[in-house]
Protein backbone atom coordinates (compact mmCIF):
# COMPACT_ATOMS: atom_id res chain seq x y z
CA UNK A 1 0.00 0.00 0.00
CA UNK A 2 2.73 2.47 0.99
CA UNK A 3 4.51 1.90 -2.35
CA UNK A 4 1.63 3.71 -4.09
CA UNK A 5 1.81 6.64 -1.67
CA UNK A 6 5.56 6.97 -1.12
CA UNK A 7 6.20 9.42 -3.96
CA UNK A 8 2.91 11.29 -3.71
CA UNK A 9 2.62 14.85 -2.41
CA UNK A 10 -0.26 14.63 0.10
CA UNK A 11 -2.17 17.67 1.28
CA UNK A 12 -4.29 17.36 4.45
CA UNK A 13 -7.04 19.99 4.26
CA UNK A 14 -8.67 21.29 7.45
CA UNK A 15 -10.31 24.35 9.02
CA UNK A 16 -12.80 26.33 6.92
CA UNK A 17 -15.77 28.54 7.82
CA UNK A 18 -18.09 26.11 9.60
CA UNK A 19 -19.05 25.90 13.26
CA UNK A 20 -17.15 22.61 13.28
CA UNK A 21 -13.81 24.27 12.49
CA UNK A 22 -12.28 23.34 15.85
CA UNK A 23 -13.18 19.68 15.30
CA UNK A 24 -11.83 19.84 11.74
CA UNK A 25 -8.49 21.15 12.97
CA UNK A 26 -8.27 18.27 15.47
CA UNK A 27 -9.08 15.76 12.73
CA UNK A 28 -6.62 17.29 10.28
CA UNK A 29 -3.71 17.50 12.69
CA UNK A 30 -4.26 13.93 13.88
CA UNK A 31 -4.31 12.67 10.27
CA UNK A 32 -1.23 14.72 9.37
CA UNK A 33 0.73 13.32 12.32
CA UNK A 34 -0.28 9.77 11.34
CA UNK A 35 0.88 10.26 7.74
CA UNK A 36 4.20 11.67 8.92
CA UNK A 37 4.65 8.69 11.24
CA UNK A 38 4.15 6.55 8.14
CA UNK A 39 7.07 8.42 6.51
CA UNK A 40 4.85 9.92 3.82
CA UNK A 41 5.31 13.31 2.14
CA UNK A 42 2.43 15.16 3.72
CA UNK A 43 1.70 18.75 4.67
CA UNK A 44 -1.30 20.49 6.20
CA UNK A 45 -3.44 23.28 4.80
CA UNK A 46 -5.78 25.31 7.01
CA UNK A 47 -8.55 26.89 4.93
CA UNK A 48 -9.57 30.41 5.93
CA UNK A 49 -13.14 31.14 6.97
CA UNK A 50 -13.48 34.41 5.05
CA UNK A 51 -13.44 33.26 1.43
CA UNK A 52 -12.74 29.51 1.58
CA UNK A 53 -13.38 28.78 -2.09
CA UNK A 54 -10.95 31.43 -3.38
CA UNK A 55 -8.41 30.54 -0.68
CA UNK A 56 -8.56 26.84 -1.54
CA UNK A 57 -8.19 27.43 -5.28
CA UNK A 58 -5.21 29.71 -4.75
CA UNK A 59 -3.44 27.26 -2.43
CA UNK A 60 -4.05 24.35 -4.80
CA UNK A 61 -2.47 26.31 -7.65
CA UNK A 62 0.55 27.06 -5.46
CA UNK A 63 1.02 23.59 -4.01
CA UNK A 64 -0.42 21.30 -6.74
CA UNK A 65 -0.64 18.18 -4.57
CA UNK A 66 -0.97 14.70 -6.02
CA UNK A 67 -3.82 13.86 -3.64
CA UNK A 68 -5.83 15.58 -0.90
CA UNK A 69 -6.96 14.12 2.39
CA UNK A 70 -10.10 16.04 3.31
CA UNK A 71 -10.53 16.57 7.05
CA UNK A 72 -13.12 19.34 6.65
CA UNK A 73 -16.42 19.11 8.53
CA UNK A 74 -19.72 20.90 7.93
CA UNK A 75 -20.06 23.82 5.52
CA UNK A 76 -17.29 23.88 2.90
CA UNK A 77 -16.35 20.35 3.71
CA UNK A 78 -19.22 17.90 3.62
CA UNK A 79 -21.43 20.02 1.36
CA UNK A 80 -19.60 19.06 -1.86
CA UNK A 81 -17.96 22.43 -2.57
CA UNK A 82 -14.30 21.49 -1.94
CA UNK A 83 -14.91 18.21 -3.76
CA UNK A 84 -16.19 20.17 -6.78
CA UNK A 85 -13.07 22.36 -6.73
CA UNK A 86 -10.73 19.39 -6.52
CA UNK A 87 -12.58 17.65 -9.34
CA UNK A 88 -12.12 20.75 -11.52
CA UNK A 89 -8.36 20.59 -10.84
CA UNK A 90 -8.28 16.83 -11.53
CA UNK A 91 -6.81 16.19 -8.07
CA UNK A 92 -7.88 12.96 -6.32
CA UNK A 93 -9.32 13.29 -2.81
CA UNK A 94 -10.60 11.11 -0.01
CA UNK A 95 -14.28 10.41 0.45
CA UNK A 96 -17.39 10.96 -1.63
CA UNK A 97 -17.99 13.09 -4.71
CA UNK A 98 -19.73 16.50 -4.82
CA UNK A 99 -23.28 15.35 -5.56
CA UNK A 100 -23.37 12.54 -3.02
CA UNK A 101 -21.75 14.76 -0.38
CA UNK A 102 -24.45 17.40 -0.79
CA UNK A 103 -27.26 14.82 -0.66
CA UNK A 104 -25.99 13.42 2.63
CA UNK A 105 -25.16 16.84 4.09
CA UNK A 106 -28.75 18.02 3.66
CA UNK A 107 -30.67 15.99 6.24
CA UNK A 108 -34.01 16.68 4.53
CA UNK A 109 -32.85 15.36 1.14
CA UNK A 110 -31.16 12.40 2.84
CA UNK A 111 -34.43 11.59 4.63
CA UNK A 112 -36.29 11.59 1.32
CA UNK A 113 -33.79 9.10 -0.10
CA UNK A 114 -34.05 6.88 2.98
CA UNK A 115 -37.82 6.84 2.70
CA UNK A 116 -37.73 6.14 -1.05
CA UNK A 117 -35.39 3.19 -0.51
CA UNK A 118 -37.42 1.88 2.44
CA UNK A 119 -34.67 2.52 4.99
CA UNK A 120 -36.31 2.86 8.42
CA UNK A 121 -35.93 6.39 9.78
CA UNK A 122 -37.93 8.44 12.31
CA UNK A 123 -41.01 10.18 10.90
CA UNK A 124 -40.45 13.90 10.44
CA UNK A 125 -41.45 17.23 8.99
CA UNK A 126 -39.28 20.02 7.56
CA UNK A 127 -39.73 23.77 7.76
CA UNK A 128 -38.18 26.65 5.80
CA UNK A 129 -37.06 29.84 7.47
CA UNK A 130 -39.84 32.43 7.33
CA UNK A 131 -42.62 29.84 7.11
CA UNK A 132 -44.87 29.70 10.15
CA UNK A 133 -45.42 26.38 11.89
CA UNK A 134 -48.99 25.21 12.09
CA UNK A 135 -50.59 21.89 12.90
CA UNK A 136 -52.40 22.01 9.58
CA UNK A 137 -49.32 22.42 7.39
CA UNK A 138 -46.97 20.37 9.61
CA UNK A 139 -49.22 18.08 11.64
CA UNK A 140 -47.91 16.48 14.80
CA UNK A 141 -49.68 13.17 14.52
CA UNK A 142 -49.69 10.04 12.35
CA UNK A 143 -46.70 8.69 14.25
CA UNK A 144 -45.09 12.11 14.73
CA UNK A 145 -45.75 13.12 18.32
CA UNK A 146 -43.91 14.86 21.10
CA UNK A 147 -41.15 14.59 22.09
CA UNK A 148 -39.45 15.80 18.91
CA UNK A 149 -35.83 16.33 17.96
CA UNK A 150 -35.37 19.67 16.16
CA UNK A 151 -32.17 20.17 14.18
CA UNK A 152 -30.74 22.33 11.36
CA UNK A 153 -30.92 20.52 8.04
CA UNK A 154 -27.30 21.28 7.12
CA UNK A 155 -25.18 21.09 10.26
CA UNK A 156 -23.14 18.51 12.12
CA UNK A 157 -21.81 17.72 15.61
CA UNK A 158 -25.39 18.10 16.94
CA UNK A 159 -24.96 21.88 16.77
CA UNK A 160 -28.37 23.58 17.07
CA UNK A 161 -30.13 20.35 18.09
CA UNK A 162 -32.86 20.48 20.75
CA UNK A 163 -35.23 17.89 22.19
CA UNK A 164 -38.75 19.36 22.49
CA UNK A 165 -41.13 17.82 24.99
CA UNK A 166 -44.25 19.87 24.29
CA UNK A 167 -45.61 22.35 21.77
CA UNK A 168 -44.89 25.43 23.91
CA UNK A 169 -41.16 24.64 23.65
CA UNK A 170 -41.17 24.36 19.86
CA UNK A 171 -40.84 28.07 18.88
CA UNK A 172 -37.64 28.53 20.90
CA UNK A 173 -36.15 25.32 19.48
CA UNK A 174 -37.00 26.42 15.92
CA UNK A 175 -35.46 29.83 16.54
CA UNK A 176 -32.26 28.21 17.79
CA UNK A 177 -32.01 25.79 14.87
CA UNK A 178 -32.63 28.53 12.29
CA UNK A 179 -29.48 30.31 13.50
CA UNK A 180 -27.56 27.63 11.62
CA UNK A 181 -29.44 27.53 8.31
CA UNK A 182 -32.60 28.19 6.34
CA UNK A 183 -34.16 24.74 6.74
CA UNK A 184 -34.86 22.64 9.81
CA UNK A 185 -35.82 19.04 10.36
CA UNK A 186 -38.08 17.92 13.20
CA UNK A 187 -38.31 14.18 13.78
CA UNK A 188 -39.80 11.83 16.34
CA UNK A 189 -37.57 11.30 19.35
CA UNK A 190 -36.75 7.59 19.48
CA UNK A 191 -36.23 6.28 22.99
CA UNK A 192 -33.38 3.80 22.65
CA UNK A 193 -29.66 3.15 22.31
CA UNK A 194 -27.41 5.45 20.29
CA UNK A 195 -25.31 3.51 17.79
CA UNK A 196 -23.11 4.24 14.82
CA UNK A 197 -21.74 1.99 12.09
CA UNK A 198 -18.73 2.96 10.01
CA UNK A 199 -18.44 1.96 6.37
CA UNK A 200 -15.00 1.38 4.87
CA UNK A 201 -15.02 0.47 1.21
CA UNK A 202 -17.91 -1.94 0.81
CA UNK A 203 -17.87 -3.34 4.34
CA UNK A 204 -19.48 -2.33 7.61
CA UNK A 205 -17.12 -1.94 10.56
CA UNK A 206 -17.91 -3.08 14.12
CA UNK A 207 -20.88 -1.17 15.57
CA UNK A 208 -20.14 1.41 18.28
CA UNK A 209 -22.60 2.17 21.08
CA UNK A 210 -22.47 5.62 22.66
CA UNK A 211 -23.62 6.04 26.25
CA UNK A 212 -23.70 9.74 27.17
CA UNK A 213 -23.57 10.49 30.88
CA UNK A 214 -25.73 13.63 30.85
CA UNK A 215 -29.50 13.16 30.80
CA UNK A 216 -32.15 15.08 28.94
CA UNK A 217 -35.89 14.73 28.40
CA UNK A 218 -37.49 12.05 30.55
CA UNK A 219 -34.12 10.89 31.86
CA UNK A 220 -33.00 9.86 28.38
CA UNK A 221 -29.47 10.63 27.20
CA UNK A 222 -28.57 12.46 24.01
CA UNK A 223 -25.20 12.46 22.28
CA UNK A 224 -24.90 16.25 22.02
CA UNK A 225 -21.85 18.46 21.39
CA UNK A 226 -20.80 18.39 25.04
CA UNK A 227 -21.11 14.61 25.26
CA UNK A 228 -19.09 14.18 22.06
CA UNK A 229 -16.19 16.48 22.77
CA UNK A 230 -16.11 17.59 26.41
CA UNK A 231 -17.70 15.06 28.76
CA UNK A 232 -15.10 12.52 29.97
CA UNK A 233 -17.88 10.30 31.31
CA UNK A 234 -19.34 9.49 27.88
CA UNK A 235 -18.83 5.74 27.32
CA UNK A 236 -18.12 3.96 24.05
CA UNK A 237 -18.72 0.23 23.68
CA UNK A 238 -17.17 -1.38 20.62
CA UNK A 239 -18.28 -3.78 19.39
CA UNK A 240 -21.75 -2.94 20.70
CA UNK A 241 -23.31 -5.64 22.84
CA UNK A 242 -26.41 -6.46 20.81
CA UNK A 243 -27.92 -9.70 19.50
CA UNK A 244 -26.31 -11.12 16.38
CA UNK A 245 -29.43 -10.87 14.21
CA UNK A 246 -29.92 -7.18 15.09
CA UNK A 247 -26.22 -6.51 14.52
CA UNK A 248 -26.48 -8.08 11.04
CA UNK A 249 -29.53 -5.95 10.22
CA UNK A 250 -27.87 -2.73 11.41
CA UNK A 251 -24.83 -3.39 9.23
CA UNK A 252 -27.09 -4.13 6.27
CA UNK A 253 -29.00 -0.88 6.78
CA UNK A 254 -25.77 1.08 7.25
CA UNK A 255 -24.43 -0.19 3.93
CA UNK A 256 -27.78 0.46 2.26
CA UNK A 257 -27.86 4.06 3.53
CA UNK A 258 -24.28 4.55 2.31
CA UNK A 259 -24.99 3.20 -1.17
CA UNK A 260 -28.42 4.84 -1.49
CA UNK A 261 -26.80 8.25 -1.03
CA UNK A 262 -24.09 7.36 -3.56
CA UNK A 263 -21.27 7.65 -1.00
CA UNK A 264 -17.76 6.40 -1.72
CA UNK A 265 -14.84 4.97 0.22
CA UNK A 266 -16.06 5.68 3.77
CA UNK A 267 -18.79 7.17 5.92
CA UNK A 268 -20.33 6.87 9.36
CA UNK A 269 -24.03 6.09 9.66
CA UNK A 270 -25.74 7.18 12.88
CA UNK A 271 -28.83 5.40 14.18
CA UNK A 272 -31.01 4.65 17.18
CA UNK A 273 -31.90 1.13 18.27
CA UNK A 274 -35.42 1.64 19.56
CA UNK A 275 -36.83 0.02 22.66
CA UNK A 276 -38.90 -2.14 20.29
CA UNK A 277 -35.67 -3.67 18.95
CA UNK A 278 -35.96 -1.88 15.60
CA UNK A 279 -33.10 0.24 14.22
CA UNK A 280 -33.84 3.75 12.85
CA UNK A 281 -31.27 5.44 10.60
CA UNK A 282 -30.73 9.10 11.50
CA UNK A 283 -28.07 10.46 9.15
CA UNK A 284 -24.85 9.83 7.25
CA UNK A 285 -21.55 11.57 7.95
CA UNK A 286 -19.45 11.78 4.79
CA UNK A 287 -16.32 13.03 6.59
CA UNK A 288 -16.68 11.69 10.13
CA UNK A 289 -14.45 12.92 12.94
CA UNK A 290 -10.90 11.62 12.52
CA UNK A 291 -9.17 12.36 15.80
CA UNK A 292 -7.89 9.44 17.87
CA UNK A 293 -11.03 9.68 20.10
CA UNK A 294 -13.45 9.76 17.15
CA UNK A 295 -15.92 6.98 16.46
CA UNK A 296 -14.84 5.96 12.95
CA UNK A 297 -11.17 5.35 13.91
CA UNK A 298 -12.45 3.57 17.03
CA UNK A 299 -14.40 1.15 14.84
CA UNK A 300 -11.40 0.65 12.56
CA UNK A 301 -9.24 -0.15 15.59
CA UNK A 302 -11.78 -2.74 16.72
CA UNK A 303 -11.50 -4.45 13.35
CA UNK A 304 -7.69 -4.52 13.53
CA UNK A 305 -6.97 -1.44 11.42
CA UNK A 306 -4.63 1.08 13.04
CA UNK A 307 -5.10 4.83 12.62
CA UNK A 308 -2.11 5.00 10.26
CA UNK A 309 -3.44 2.09 8.20
CA UNK A 310 -6.88 3.71 8.04
CA UNK A 311 -5.42 6.95 6.64
CA UNK A 312 -3.36 5.08 4.05
CA UNK A 313 -6.33 2.93 2.99
CA UNK A 314 -8.45 6.05 2.39
CA UNK A 315 -5.67 7.71 0.37
CA UNK A 316 -5.15 4.56 -1.69
CA UNK A 317 -8.87 4.36 -2.43
CA UNK A 318 -8.92 8.00 -3.50
CA UNK A 319 -6.19 7.36 -6.07
CA UNK A 320 -8.23 4.52 -7.59
CA UNK A 321 -11.68 6.11 -7.38
CA UNK A 322 -13.86 7.74 -10.02
CA UNK A 323 -16.24 10.28 -8.45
Amino acid sequence: MLDILNKKKILVVMGGPSDEKVISLKSGKTVLDALKRSQLQAEGLEISGDNPSADFRQKLEEIMPDVCFLALHGQFGEDGEPQEILSSFGIPYTGSGPEASLKAFNKVSAKEIFIKDKIPTPVHFSLKKGDAFSRRSHPVGNGLAYPLVVKPSCQGSTIGVKVVGKEEELPLALEGAFKYGDMILAERFINGRELTVGILGDKALPIVEIRPHAKTLGGQSIFDYNAKYDDPDTEYIVPAEIPKDIKTEIKRLGLLAHTSLGLKDFSRIDLILGGDGAPYILEANTIPGLSERSLFPMACQASGISFEEMCCILLEKSLCAKK
